[in-house]
Formats: structure tokens, C-alpha cells, sequence
């Protein structure tokens, strides 16, 4: 009976056992969270996976004629106050609309990053802005389709808890 091959299958069963209990902790935590009304489970057909590892990332779509989107900025600027992860992405290249925009608000927590296009928008199934996905450890789960009705309080709380 060859030992190395008896200390390598324990081990094995340990790194298994313990990703199996990772992966059911993870599932508890999220199923243990209150979903707030207007937040929808979601499981995209490809995952991004240029999206950052962080515990919560909120990554919103919103145009400057959008006034739903615009209403949501401040919101996501204080969540990201409150150490958040928020990515906020403009449908149209227009950076000096945008810089306007983030002054008018007094935005200076959130990226100015934007797409030329709604082609990216609409992979995940929607029709209009603001467009909001939420990922947990990189991995999207949720989504909003139109403005996060949620107060922010209730919204950081959730946030919080599924970042556990």
C-alpha cells in the first residue's frame, strides 16, 4: 500500500468538505437576507468576469436625459459613502454632459465611465434606463430594471447583509 497516496485522499476530502461548506454558508447568508421589493433575482446566460471580486458591487446604467437615473445618483454616491462598491456606467459618449451632470449633483464618489452605445445594456434583458445589476463576490445576482424604488436605508442594509 503506497502512504503517499493515503495522507493525499484525507486532504482532498478536507479541501472538498470545506468548499462545500463555504459554498452553503454563502447560500444561507444570501437566502437569510430580505429581498427588497423591485430587486429581482437574476443569473445572466455569461457571467462579466471583468467585474471586481468585492463582497456587493452595484453597477448602474443612466443617461443624462434620463431623470429616473439622475434621481438614483445621489443615492448611489451615498451608498458608495458608506464603502460600497458602484460602478456607474453612461449610455452615450458624452463626457462633458456627464462631468456637468456629476457637479450639478455634487457627485464625487461615482465613475464617469461611459458606453457609445445600448447594445451592452440590453445582453442583460432590458428595455430603458437606469439599469441596475448587483453582483456579490463578482458574480451578478440581482437586478433592478428602472429606478430602485428601495429607500436607501433599507437598500444599504441589504447590501450589507448580502456582502456577508
Amino acid at each position: 500500500m503506497n502512504n503517499k497516496s493515503m495522507i493525499n485522499k484525507p486532504s482532498y476530502l478536507v479541501i472538498l468538505l470545506t468548499a462545500l461548506s463555504a459554498y452553503f454558508a454563502s447560500v444561507s447568508v444570501l437566502a437569510s437576507c430580505q429581498l427588497p421589493q423591485g430587486i429581482d433575482r437574476f443569473t445572466p446566460q455569461q457571467q462579466d468576469n471583468t467585474l471586481p471580486a468585492a463582497p456587493v458591487n452595484i453597477i448602474n446604467y443612466w443617461a443624462t436625459w434620463c431623470g429616473p437615473c439622475i434621481k438614483e445618483l445621489p443615492t448611489l454616491n451615498n451608498l458608495a459613502k458608506q464603502g460600497i462598491a458602484v460602478t456607474t456606467i453612461h449610455v452615450g459618449n458624452k463626457p462633458k454632459q456627464i462631468q456637468t451632470m456629476f457637479n450639478r449633483l455634487v457627485i464625487t464618489l461615482l465613475p464617469q465611465t461611459y458606453i457609445a452605445d445600448f447594445s451592452p445594456v440590453r445582453q442583460y434583458g432590458f428595455n430603458g434606463l437606469p439599469a441596475t445589476l448587483i453582483a456579490v463576490q463578482g458574480q451578478i445576482k440581482y437586478k433592478v430594471a428602472g429606478y430602485i424604488e428601495t429607500p436607501e436605508a433599507e437598500l444599504a442594509k441589504w447590501l450589507t447583509c448580502i456582502a456577508k
